[in-house]
């Protein structure tokens, strides 16, 4: 009962607020209310814009998924169309990257690494005035790295079509991976389409080393272990792992090598 009494004659309060505190103090019974500057920064997360509550992003961390809207550091994102999904596994480091997924029933996975994501970009666009692609699908496993000055680019230009990108892959700079050919072309005398949208795919091993420019083209494999040499252009699959891949088109040019990270010079 007296600590009722105490109250209602002498009470302080605070509210903090982003901009500014409120002070509310009771004395005597006779109720004072100010407020000050908040000089104390409180951190606001800024937000992805996300045009349909069917688009998803998710943030794994430790095997719990959670979704997020929040900005990831160093990652960009351009989300529209419907039920895209795009779960990022922490830790991850992005540098300068950027997500655009513009179709329908996307999926983008990216797993968490050791090393850096510098300039990584993933574009699921759909053609001006045509109808949004449908059902792509590019996964990058863990321990994934690419380099600055242009980094990874990933194309994703097919109806029903996947990339894969096995672990500790290593991308050095300017890199380019087209599923899809963008644009459809055909036969000029019998009018058919020669290319298509629909079910193209890109895959690649484990612990594969891709040098700065090379350019790996729709419907191919590249086994676990193998180099793709500066400035090739990939446009076959290659069944043999463990090998050098140079030229345009690339050709396997040594076979049975290993490859490290880590530099080292011999004596």
């Amino acid at each position: 009962m007296k600590s009722e009494i105490i109250n209602k004659l002498f009470s302080f309060n605070k509210k903090v607020g982003i901009e500014y505190k409120r002070y509310n103090i009771t004395i005597l019974g006779i109720k004072f209310s100010f407020k000050r500057k908040n000089k104390t920064k409180i951190k606001v997360f800024e937000k992805y814009s996300i045009k349909d509550n069917s688009n998803k992003i998710y943030i794994k961390e430790n095997g719990v998924l959670r979704e997020v809207k929040e900005r990831i550091p160093g990652l960009k994102i351009k989300l529209e169309g419907h039920n895209n999904t795009i779960i990022v596994e922490y830790p991850t480091c992005f540098i300068g990257s950027y997500i655009e997924c513009c179709g329908n029933n996307g999926k983008i996975i990216i797993e968490k690494t050791k090393h850096k994501l510098i300039d990584l970009r993933i574009y699921m666009s759909s053609n001006v005035n045509e109808k949004p692609l449908e059902n792509r699908y590019v996964h990058i496993k863990s321990n994934v790295s690419s380099g600055g000055g242009g980094g990874l680019s990933i194309f994703s230009w097919s109806e029903n079509s996947k990339v894969i990108i096995g672990e500790d892959c290593m991308f050095s700079f300017g890199i380019k991976i087209f599923c899809g050919d963008g644009h459809l072309f055909k036969d000029k005398k019998t009018g058919k389409y020669i290319n298509n949208y629909d079910g193209c795919y890109v895959e690649i091993g484990n612990h594969c080393w891709v040098g700065m420019n090379a350019v790996i083209c729709k419907n191919t494999k590249i086994p676990n272990g193998c180099i793709i040499g500066v400035g090739s252009v990939v446009t076959k699959s290659i069944k043999e792992e463990n090998s050098v891949l140079a030229g345009n088109p690339a050709k396997i040019v040594r076979k049975d090598i290993e490859w490290e990270r880590q530099v080292k010079y011999s004596d």
